[in-house]
């Protein structure tokens, strides 16, 4: 977990924050952990779900290890939620202009709607979609939510990289959706192969045992 979060943040600092190398925040590399893992928690839901549908892991992985999943996937929510204001409120509070003119670019009439998209969208639905117990130990609604966090998380992504290139507003490309394909088909592939040569199991776990019987008390 060490080693991941230095090396997303690192990778957010130069792929990303050199975007406009006039502007710096000591929290982007924690904004931008934050935020792949709550992507990372969708994705490993789905990724379940799919091999569940597929006849596996139905004696392994039940309804309370998914409702442990979405219930990190809710604390991440509150985390990048807490990580993103604390850096607004921070650059905006001190109003030095090498750093408030990051948030005054997506602030201007093109991307602002993007803006108040991501605190509804990225914040107050998923909040209220997974707040209660049954809404994480449904699949279905456990599913739905996995697939909006990672369409808003690539919303997010779009939002901290585009105003470089189109201050104006969003404008959309054929590369924008053929980059995101090719990424996803790459990943499925790796992933695919990683299943059908691996246990999805960990067979020598001590306390796998454990695992399988684990019951959620709240």
């Amino acid at each position: 977990m060490i080693l991941l979060a230095l090396t997303s943040s690192f990778f957010a600092f130069d792929m990303m924050m050199t975007l406009d190398y006039h502007w710096f925040s000591t929290m982007y590399g924690v904004y931008f952990w934050a935020g792949t893992i709550g992507a990372s928690l969708s994705n490993l839901i789905l990724v379940v779900m799919i091999l569940r549908s597929a006849g596996l892991l139905r004696n392994t992985i039940r309804v309370e290890h998914t409702h442990d999943i979405g219930k990190l996937l809710f604390a991440f929510t509150i985390f990048w939620t807490y990580i993103a204001f604390s850096q607004y409120f921070l650059i905006w509070y001190a109003n030095m202009p090498e750093e408030t003119m990051w948030f005054v670019k997506r602030r201007e009439p093109g991307w602002n709607f993007v803006s108040y998209m991501l605190l509804y969208g990225r914040f107050l639905i998923p909040f209220a979609w997974l707040l209660r117990r049954t809404q994480k130990r449904n699949n279905y609604t456990l599913g739905i939510a996995a697939v909006w966090v990672l369409g808003i998380h690539y919303l997010d992504l779009y939002w901290q990289i585009m105003p470089n290139f189109t201050p104006e507003g969003p404008n959309l490309h054929w590369l924008d959706a053929s980059c995101l394909i090719a990424l996803l088909s790459i990943s499925a592939l790796v992933v695919g192969r990683a299943i059908l040569s691996r246990p999805l199991i960990p067979v020598g776990d001590p306390r796998l045992e454990e695992s399988l019987t684990h019951i959620n008390h709240w």
